[in-house]
């Protein structure tokens, strides 16, 4: 359905202003960033869809001992990229 509603009739779901591509993720951080805005978040040029991904990391790492399970779920190809999300989580929980 969908795909039906697309103007440009090229199959995409998610689609942008152009005709051969599909929606790119600033568009999603855009409207992300309205969305925010409009229930009065505060910080709402703080958010991006990536931070999404970065909470996950960091919620996940403080109950699963395995990283290996949340590289897998994350996306993440190397234990040091992942790992820089723990230390700097380590890091704010110290402050706090």
């Amino acid at each position: 359905m969908l795909a039906d509603f697309n103007p440009h009739g090229n199959g995409f779901i998610f689609y942008s202003t152009v005709k051969d591509k599909p929606m790119h993720s600033k568009q999603f951080n855009k409207y992300l960033k309205h969305a925010l805005a409009e229930i009065g978040y505060a910080d709402s040029k703080e958010i991006c869809f990536h931070s999404w991904r970065h909470f996950f990391c960091a919620r996940m790492l403080d109950f699963v001992q395995d990283k290996r399970y949340v590289m897998a779920l994350s996306g993440h190809k190397t234990e040091a990229m992942l790992n820089h999300y723990g230390v700097h989580l380590e890091d704010e929980k110290k402050n706090s």
